[in-house]
């Protein structure tokens, strides 16, 4: 009886290591199967990109501000004299920093600097009742426009060896161009030099790219448009 158990406790054990193998089997084939499938994918279509053609704008430039509820049902808020200098009572402050939401208005604006901050108070009003229990808010300020200018966001522009690139798609390849940066706000960096309008800048996807690689585009938009 104890030699027929243990065959059958064998046999048992021998049917789960060879269902286990055939699972490790099976799972390695799908993915040498995904993994070829990409390949010869990105080989006949190329590698997928976001691109958007640029153009020159006038783009806004925003400062963030930390405010503060007062005991008047006002927003206090501290900046320094750079910002002071560019606010003035009845001027929007907007929620994010492309200005797409006004959240309030500027009341007032001192002339003389808090000895106790450094800094030149402001107040504003805010409109959204959802948000006005909180203890500090973050707003925005629009302090001045940037004419005529090609900017692209932080993100897209690639840093090696203390150079600046950006990846453009030329006869539906990759190429990494060298560029110039200027003044940075906050949608993103100034392009000085190396860019021209129509030009065609990877916006997604540039992270698995290289010189050369044939690309499939995904979107193809005039800068400014939303994806």
């Amino acid at each position: 009886m104890i030699n027929k158990r243990v065959f059958i406790y064998g046999a048992i054990l021998i049917i789960f290591a060879v269902a286990v193998c055939i699972r490790q089997n099976i799972v390695r084939s799908e993915r040498s199967h995904e993994a070829a499938s990409v390949n010869s994918e990105w080989e006949r279509d190329g590698k997928p990109v976001i691109v958007r053609e640029i153009s020159r704008q006038d783009v806004r430039e925003f400062a963030k501000i930390t405010a503060v509820p007062d005991g008047d049902g006002q927003l206090s808020v501290h900046v320094p004299r750079l910002i002071q200098e560019k606010l003035r009572p009845g001027q929007p402050v907007f929620l994010n920093n492309p200005g797409d939401s006004v959240a309030g208005r500027v009341t007032e604006v001192a002339e003389d600097i808090d000895l106790n901050t450094g800094m030149f108070p402001v107040k504003t009003t805010f409109t959204d009742k959802e948000k006005k229990g909180l203890s500090s808010l973050v707003l925005y300020v629009n302090t001045g426009t940037l004419k005529d200018v090609i900017c692209l966001p932080r993100e897209v522009i690639v840093l090696d060896q203390g150079q600046n690139f950006v990846w453009v798609i030329e006869a539906g390849r990759a190429k990494l161009v060298p560029v110039e940066t200027g003044e940075r706000n906050g949608y993103g960096i100034v392009i000085e030099q190396g860019l021209k309008e129509g030009d065609r800048v990877v916006f997604q996807g540039y992270a698995g790219l290289s010189e050369g690689d044939k690309v499939n585009i995904l979107a193809n938009r005039m800068e400014g448009e939303r994806l």
